[in-house]
């Protein structure tokens, strides 16, 4: 009775402990997200060429590392399948989110279009970045 008993609470704390993986991984995902974002609003009011290269940067730097999560959470077989469908939907909306940020309103900021890269931002890209956080959290980030 003492080893079957050992046995369920090994497999308790082993599930346990792979939800936690699981809410940790999606958590590091939505965290990377918000510094993605931190710095595309601090990217908005940066005026010269140095603040705005390190911005940039620090985008690029972020969005590896969400990309690189979203990677891992799919390529992971022990993601429970709920939580992928919710990353596949998040990946769904990150493509155009990027392609947009990176392709036009990095562009527009660069160039100094400070109010037409502002229209994006609380256009289309709110609207996106409301579906990549509700995706997240419903794929359990907190």
């Amino acid at each position: 009775m003492k080893k079957l008993w050992a046995g369920l609470m090994a497999l308790v704390v082993s599930v346990v402990i792979a939800q936690g993986a699981w809410a940790a991984d999606v958590a590091s995902v939505k965290a990377q997200l918000m510094v993605a974002r931190e710095n595309a609003v601090a990217l908005l009011s940066a005026t010269d060429v140095a603040a705005q290269d390190k911005f940039v940067a620090e985008i690029a730097k972020a969005t590896a590392a969400v990309d690189a999560g979203v990677a891992a959470l799919l390529a992971d077989k022990g993601t429970a399948a709920e939580v992928a469908a919710k990353i596949k939907e998040f990946q769904e909306t990150w493509g155009p989110f990027k392609q947009t940020r990176d392709g036009e309103i990095v562009p527009m900021l660069r160039a100094g279009k400070k109010d037409e890269a502002t229209v994006l931002l609380k256009g289309i890209q709110a609207e996106r970045f409301k579906k990549l956080l509700a995706a997240l959290e419903a794929a359990g980030a907190k």
